[in-house]
């Protein structure tokens, strides 16, 4: 028999969060670790780990009324959260992709000069830019909780749209380079330090 697959960490936040929004109640730390554990599948010694990350991204809840700490989670507060998230998200998506078109011309304009060996830094400021926005981007979709599968897969799609954007301008500034080798008889590295192209330069995942 194959051994049965454990739940990823979004998972197990989906299914604690669940507790609050379809029992609607107000719970103490052990009765939330009682509920995900028997009824949830999620390990006991998780739960507090969980609470702590949904309360640190305003999905739940919590404050202490005399020495016991409560915690809660209404359905109209997570929605609400949810397309607060949803919607700084799309707007990220909207800066990643004007920032993209804004490279692509800058490269073509590089380019188009031919033999001028000017010095790329500001180019390759705005791809590593880029970069870091889509990680930032992919980090916060992983722990975005959302019961719609349909904004999931909207959200998933343009999120693989950015990464595409980054990989399609870094094969540009590859192919750039190698016609820079060519033209003028120079190796990789040697382009490398004439237009400061990192050596660790890759495509994103």
């Amino acid at each position: 028999m194959a051994k049965r697959k454990g739940l990823s960490a979004d998972e197990k936040r989906e299914r604690v969060l669940d507790i609050f929004v379809k029992k609607k109640e107000v719970f103490q730390l052990k009765e939330v670790e009682k509920i995900a554990s028997t009824e949830k599948g999620v390990v006991l010694q998780a739960v507090k780990g969980i609470l702590k990350e949904l309360v640190d991204d305003n999905l739940v809840e919590s404050d202490r009324i005399g020495t016991s700490v409560y915690f809660w989670a209404f359905p109209g507060k997570v929605s609400r959260q949810r397309e607060a998230c949803l919607t700084e998200l799309r707007e990220q998506l909207k800066k990643l992709r004007e920032l993209q078109s804004g490279i692509l011309k800058d490269l073509e304009e590089e380019k188009a000069l031919g033999d001028k060996q000017g010095d790329m830094s500001e180019v390759l400021a705005d791809l590593e830019r880029l970069q870091q926005e889509n990680k930032i981007l992919a980090d916060r979709y992983q722990k975005l909780v959302e019961n719609d599968p349909k904004i999931m897969d909207e959200l998933e799609k343009e999120i693989k749209n950015s990464t595409s954007a980054v990989n399609r301008w870094t094969d540009n500034l590859f192919n750039t380079r190698s016609w820079v080798m060519k033209k003028f008889d120079k190796s990789s590295g040697e382009v490398n330090r004439m237009f400061n192209i990192p050596e660790d330069l890759d495509y994103v995942e």
